[in-house]
């Protein structure tokens, strides 16, 4: 195959692991899924993304339910490259987009009641907004992602947090 490339060509990604399997690779997002709870929630925001890019290496023949791709490459090296280089930028970017209360409901683990209480109070930090339309504007905040993997890494803040509630409403 004239577009194919070999082992020692290689290429490096922030996402994906590559193997060689014979004339194809195989392309495995199963590391960054499991150490990036954001990427974990969007998943399938991200398979998407790499499958659609990928499909500009060359055939993709098969994907497992570990997130990898099987590719038969039909492009050359320098194509190859600039793709994955493409899809580490679009994966930064969904890593790091504000979270929307549904995400960060389940990245902490709270209630919508909580979600609520705690950004009104200002223990949870807002980044913004963003409205869509469905009969009419509908605006919902977001939070800054960074601060809420924070708060994920570290849940003896959200169950003080609890603890504070408890104590307020009994008092």
């Amino acid at each position: 195959m004239s577009g194919a490339f070999h082992r020692e060509d290689l290429f490096f990604s922030r996402y994906f692991h590559v193997e060689e399997d014979g004339d194809s690779f195989i392309f495995s997002l199963q590391r960054p899924l499991q150490k990036n709870a954001v990427l974990r929630l969007r998943a399938g925001e991200v398979i998407r993304e790499a499958k659609n890019g990928l499909s500009k290496i060359g055939f993709v023949y098969n994907m497992s339910f570990d997130y990898e791709f099987f590719i038969r490459p039909t492009t050359d090296l320098e194509t190859a490259c600039g793709v994955i280089l493409k899809l580490d930028k679009r994966l930064d970017a969904i890593a790091t987009r504000t979270l929307v209360p549904r995400l960060v409901e389940e990245l902490l683990g709270i209630s919508t009641r909580e979600r609520l209480r705690w950004s009104k109070d200002g223990r949870l930090p807002r980044s913004g907004s963003v409205t869509f339309r469905k009969r009419h504007p509908i605006t919902i905040a977001t939070h800054p992602t960074d601060k809420m993997l924070e708060l994920a890494a570290n849940p003896s803040i959200i169950a003080e947090w609890r603890k504070r509630d408890e104590l307020a409403s009994a008092g």
